[in-house]
């Protein structure tokens, strides 16, 4: 078994692997995994929909009161605030 072990690794050395790259490869691969996954959850912190107890609405503009800035068929991502200042664009739903 040893004797497979050590052929296997003067194999990998013949082609320009050693275990240090290997090493570093994978601590890499884990490190851009980790990235990716901090970044779908920060997006998805970011633009959850309210149903799955999220912040963020998605509204589709229906009718002409928007123009010029948002047009029918428009999609609008909305967040609730504490406060609005004059000139924001504000959405009414009604329930």
């Amino acid at each position: 078994m040893s004797h497979n072990f050590y052929r296997r690794d003067t194999e990998m050395q013949a082609h320009g692997f050693n275990k240090e790259m290997t090493l570093q490869g994978r601590w890499s691969t884990s490190l851009v995994s980790a990235l990716w996954l901090v970044l779908a959850l920060a997006a998805w912190a970011v633009f959850a929909p309210i149903p799955l107890r999220g912040t963020t609405a998605y509204i589709i503009v229906n009718g002409i009161s928007m123009e010029p800035n948002f047009h029918l068929g428009d999609l609008v991502i909305t967040k609730s605030l504490s406060r609005y200042n004059i000139g924001d664009a504000v959405v009414y739903r009604n329930q």
